[in-house]
């Protein structure tokens, strides 16, 4: 079920408030989310983090999300980390 509530999520993501926006980027970047043990989890929640970005809603300082992201490397599956190298 997660991952269908993602994919739909991805979907919403151009009608979404910049309130929501934030709130779904901050769930989306949990440890939760990015170290979960479903790769599929992980790889729909750096699709919901790209598009929130290319949305333009929220502004994002790319030196702390790198930070965040650098401290759940240890967390990822092999194909999540796949992602997160493009």
């Amino acid at each position: 079920m997660t991952t269908t509530s993602q994919d739909i999520l991805v979907l919403l993501i151009p009608n979404i408030s910049a309130v929501d926006s934030r709130l779904l980027f901050d769930l989306s970047l949990s440890s939760e989310v990015l170290s979960c043990k479903d790769n599929g989890v992980q790889k729909r929640g750096y699709k919901i983090l790209s598009k929130l970005v290319e949305s333009g809603k929220l502004p994002v300082d790319a030196e702390e999300i790198l930070k965040k992201l650098d401290d759940m490397t240890d967390g990822l599956t092999p194909a999540a980390k796949k992602v997160l190298r493009h």
